[in-house]
């Protein structure tokens, strides 16, 4: 599925969202009581019918929706009040509610609430969840398997828990600025200091650490450590991260290309994505198998596999690209990219949003296409005002 903010600062969502379109289409409109507070009007959850699909749209209760992150099968998403919403399946705790029940509506995250704990960015990882508050602290919860949640125990969290040899107190403290976490089955988190640790899966060398090992512990990327890195992605199997020169280093899976290298296959340590001299990158976005640049100009370019159309270049049948090759989607240049599973979305600097690539479950918000090689428009969405830190989709669910 797909999550995206208009211009109200409201959550819409579309496709194969976590519960079933069908259960959140019959529920036509409801309010959502996430808050015992009888002074402030409730939140509101409605579907509206497009020319083109289905939208479930969320408005808060109070303040502004600032940045959404998707899951396998749940929604994170941060208010401007630092309030931590979810949504979606729960099997594994991964809505931070304290139990198993999935929630058809964003529901805030009631142990940060109680704590008074102002978050500064969320990320949606496959089955687990993290944040960041004001002091730099991350949180986690969800499944723990393979050591998502920076834990000495594998076992699931139901409620949040601090990642262990983060935060002030372990001296490192992670940044606020834009995307600077980012979580699949491995997590990526960038200190105030430029460096990046990771932590997670492992096996096919996504934590850029020169090795496959799943690590419990966030470990620092050493090969990275004479570089200023201001952004991360994970995707399904690889990594992506965007230094401050604007440059752009790629390491796990690189078989289909997505490591953005002509002629290099997996890589256990950071290898810079190759892009024309003089380009600098401006955002990165990491997929199932394939990976998003956007350009200081407003360019996109994308790289790996191609399979129902997902990097956007045209054509019909599957391929691969190692090297970047940007994309073409009408006058306006971008100002947002972001990678899902199986399919990618753009948001212009106008405000509008395009998206490509497999729609088995309706995330490209229209019906008439069963995929899409270039981009389409999303009718019917003035979306928020582009910054890198919203994400209109990002983790990639199971394999379609």
């Amino acid at each position: 599925f797909t999550m995206a903010i208009n211009a109200h600062g409201q959550l819409v969502w579309w496709g194969g969202d976590p519960l079933g379109a069908q259960q959140l289409a019959a529920k036509r409109t409801a309010a959502v009581a996430d808050a015992a507070d009888d002074d402030a009007p409730p939140a509101q959850q409605r579907t509206v019918a497009t020319d083109q699909a289905l939208h479930t749209l969320w408005i808060p209760r109070t303040g502004r929706v600032v940045q959404v992150s998707a899951g396998g099968r749940h929604g994170a998403l941060l208010l401007d009040t630092g309030a931590v919403f979810t949504f979606g399946e729960n099997a594994h705790g991964q809505l931070g509610t304290g139990d198993r029940l999935p929630v058809t509506s964003p529901r805030a995250v009631e142990t940060l609430r109680a704590a008074r704990l102002r978050c500064h960015e969320v990320a949606a990882g496959r089955l687990h969840t993290l944040a960041i508050d004001e002091e730099g602290l991350v949180l986690a919860w969800g499944c723990g398997r393979h050591g998502a949640l920076g834990q000495r125990s594998l076992d699931d969290a139901l409620a949040p828990v601090r990642v262990e040899h983060l935060g002030v107190a372990a001296g490192v403290k992670v940044s606020g600025r834009v995307v600077t976490l980012a979580a699949s089955d491995h997590c990526l988190a960038v200190t105030e200091s430029g460096a990046v640790y990771a932590w997670g899966l492992g096996h096919s060398g996504q934590l850029g650490c020169g090795d496959e090992r799943s690590h419990r512990r966030p470990r620092r990327i050493e090969a990275l450590k004479h570089v200023f890195v201001v952004g991360v992605s994970a995707g399904h199997a690889h990594s992506l991260v965007l230094t401050s020169s604007g440059d752009a280093f790629a390491f796990g899976r690189g078989t289909s290309g997505q490591l953005g290298r002509a002629g290099m296959g997996s890589s256990s340590l950071p290898v810079m994505v190759e892009l024309s001299l003089g380009v600098q990158v401006a955002q990165v976005a990491a997929g199932g198998d394939h990976s998003l640049l956007l350009t200081t100009e407003g360019v996109v370019c994308t790289c790996g596999s191609g399979a129902f159309g997902v990097l956007g270049q045209g054509g019909t049948a599957p391929s691969e690209t190692a090297r970047p090759i940007l994309i073409g989607f009408g006058l306006e240049s971008a100002a947002a990219v972001s990678a899902g599973f199986l399919h990618s979305v753009l948001v212009t600097a106008v405000r509008q949003t395009f998206t490509f690539g497999s729609n088995a479950s309706l995330q490209l918000g229209e019906t008439m296409h069963a995929y899409s090689s270039i981009p389409r428009l999303v009718y019917g969405l003035l979306a928020a005002e582009p910054e890198t830190r919203t994400r209109a989709v990002e983790r990639p669910a199971a394999r379609e």
